[in-house]
């Protein structure tokens, strides 16, 4: 086997050509200098990763050996890689040239990067790859020839995408003007979630407006704020940002719906918003913008015939299974009668890492739907459920009230004393606390076609406590099967509300966590680069639907390669407003084995026909006690595809 050193020599070797005489070469698209504003425009194009939405980019090349310097027409390269290739010479393949093109060698000569330009921040500055190993003097190498060799001079700035870039960069002398992922992500007007087109009434709503009345699906929603329930919508624009994991983002993912923030949607005067409020329109969300045009009835009901589900979500349910089912056995093979979030929780503890197996609550039990079904049948609930068939959905009020009715007659019924004893005997079987987390698990989330996200309770209940007891526990969350978001979310889906149950999963709580998050196992921002997408908040704030102006710490873990020392290759999105990272280095790599084994867990037990490294699981996660114990509290399946 070829050493590092030896590869890298190659590599370098093919790279010669530029310097050495490629004048036989194409040299299509590429300039030594940046004179205007006019050369950088002929050169620019949407980056690789859509992460700051409006970003304009054009890639350069620099030897520092030879002293050339390329700008490169980045719509004719769309890679570096391809430039490389095309221009350079170089004949090793695309992995040997990302393994060592960044590298951390210091005899490297040769340097990749991206000059871009932020719209609303009227900024220029220099990337690196989050990969690349470059230490302060190629940087600043890269630095001075650019500056000399463009018009932006001396308003050049660096960006450092993270911890490590951050201390390569300030160790350059002189100083040089950082930018931070924060500094570009408040200054952001625009950010695109779904990217896609859809059709229907332009209209404006506001927090009093979704309490007095819900919209249709047919309408576009123009929000100012994040509401914590929204029915199935055509389309969405917020004023708020998000993140690809807030609960309205997987809402809108779930039913295809396009859906961007745009800070001034509220304050300035939009005349492309506001001359068709109220009119059949047509919105586009692309990566740099949103459009919105007059539309025409018959292409709007053509698009609505073809979003609304064609065929009805067949629900299975086993309602004989009786007794607790404890964790030694729940996976997926008990969801018929668990539940898919007890099922999948179950699944876990198959599931092998580098350092043992995925780390969950322990001691972890499920309630069946058989008590669910035994306390509707028993208190004569089930007669008010099937009354729901009487009267259309499209009845707002008349359901509101008969859905109202049902929980509150759920919620008064005694539970039975058989289950409260089992539980009870359970706790104290395993040492478990008195404390305890009861969680909603039904059949009708996490199946396909159908996420259910956020649309049902959990609730904690105490062994022993007069007043938050385990019984009032179950029954609000056996209740919340029939809140009217969730009711709504199935019509809209085609289920059949009589073949919908409830249980229940049981484990402990967590008073001690430290911190909370949830990620995705894909790198929605560039799909180029496969990694996980991490959400992180220090203590128990909420990372999906956080308080106004409360931010987390996102970042993607790349996982093609890592930097020198073992370190994670990340690259942060947004900062936490403590300004201090959530989780270590270490943290990320213990995670990051954590997420990869659940993906490869999860994709060999699916039908997917996208490649593993794009499969997308959406997962819960504590760090608990005065160790920062990772916890995985939740897994499942997230929607495909997942953009931008």
């Amino acid at each position: 086997m070829m050493t590092r050193k030896i590869l890298y020599l190659l590599l370098s070797l093919s790279l010669i050509g530029l310097s050495a005489g490629c004048g036989e070469k194409s040299k299509k698209g590429l300039v030594a200098e940046l004179n205007s504003r006019a050369d950088f425009d002929r050169l620019k194009n949407q980056p690789l990763s859509s992460k700051y939405g409006k970003t304009e980019t054009v890639k350069f090349y620099f030897n520092r050996a030879s002293k050339q310097l390329y700008f490169i027409d980045s719509k004719v390269y769309r890679l570096h890689y391809h430039f490389a290739e095309q221009v350079l010479g170089y004949w090793r393949g695309h992995y040997f040239f990302n393994e060592y093109a960044y590298s951390d060698d210091p005899d490297r000569d040769e340097y990749f990067g991206d000059l871009n330009y932020y719209p609303d921040l009227e900024t220029y500055a220099l990337e690196f790859a989050p990969s690349d190993g470059i230490s302060s003097d190629q940087i600043a190498a890269c630095y001075r020839a650019i500056k000399q060799s463009s018009y932006v001079g001396e308003e050049l700035k660096l960006l450092a995408v993270n911890p490590h870039q951050q201390k390569v960069m300030s160790a350059i002398e002189p100083k040089v003007d950082l930018l931070f992922p924060d500094d570009v992500f408040k200054q952001l007007t625009y950010q695109p979630l779904i990217l896609g087109t859809c059709y229907g009434y332009l209209r404006k709503w506001t927090s009093d407006s979704l309490k007095k009345k819900w919209p249709s699906p047919q309408d576009i929603l123009l929000l100012d704020h994040t509401p914590l329930d929204l029915p199935p919508t055509a389309g969405v624009l917020c004023k708020d940002f998000q993140t690809p994991l807030s609960h309205l983002t997987v809402l809108c993912a779930n039913r295809r719906a396009p859906f961007a923030s745009y800070r001034p949607l509220f304050t300035d005067s939009l005349p492309q918003v506001d001359t068709l409020l109220e009119e059949l329109v047509k919105m586009t969300v692309t990566n740099d913008s949103f459009f919105i045009e007059k539309a025409t009835l018959s292409e709007a009901q053509l698009f609505w015939n073809e979003r609304m589900p064609q065929k009805r979500v067949k629900l299975s349910s086993d309602l004989e299974k009786r007794g607790l089912i404890t964790g030694n056995k729940l996976g997926f093979k008990s969801v018929s009668y668990t539940g898919s979030k007890a099922a999948n929780y179950g699944e876990l503890k198959n599931i092998p890492t580098e350092n043992g197996w995925v780390p969950t609550a322990g001691h972890a039990f499920a309630i069946p739907f058989y008590y669910y079904y035994e306390h509707v049948q028993q208190n004569s609930i089930h007669v008010l459920i099937d009354s729901l068939k009487q009267f259309p959905s499209s009845d707002r009020e008349q359901t509101k009230a008969r859905l109202k009715r049902i929980r509150k007659a759920i919620k008064a019924a005694p539970v039975s004393p058989e289950l409260l004893q089992l539980i009870e005997k359970q706790a104290a079987a395993k040492n478990m606390p008195n404390r305890l987390r009861f969680r909603s698990s039904t059949n009708a989330e996490d199946i396909p076609g159908f996420n259910g996200a956020g649309l049902y309770k959990s609730k904690t209940g105490i062994i022993g406590d007069p007043k938050k007891t385990p019984e009032k526990a179950i029954r609000k969350v056996w209740a919340s099967l029939w809140n009217e978001r969730a009711y709504y979310e199935r019509e809209y889906f085609g289920i059949d509300q009589s073949e919908v149950y409830m249980g229940i999963l049981v484990h402990r709580s967590f008073p001690d966590e430290v911190a909370n998050g949830v990620a995705i196992t894909i790198n929605p921002y560039d799909a180029g680069n496969p990694g996980h997408l991490i959400n992180v908040q220090h203590g128990e704030t909420s990372v999906v639907s956080p308080p106004p102006g409360i931010v987390c710490d996102q970042l993607v873990w790349i996982h093609s390669s890592r930097l020198r020392d073992d370190r994670p290759v990340i690259e942060y999105i947004t900062r936490n407003s403590s300004g201090k990272e959530v989780l270590s280095d270490e943290e990320i790599n213990e995670l990051a084995d954590i997420l990869d084994s659940i993906r490869h867990h999860f994709y060999r037990n699916s039908r997917s026909r996208v490649k593993e490294n794009q499969y997308a699981v959406d997962i819960e996660f504590k760090l608990i006690g005065p160790h920062r114990d990772i916890v995985i509290k939740q897994a499942r399946p997230y929607p495909q595809p997942a953009n931008p």
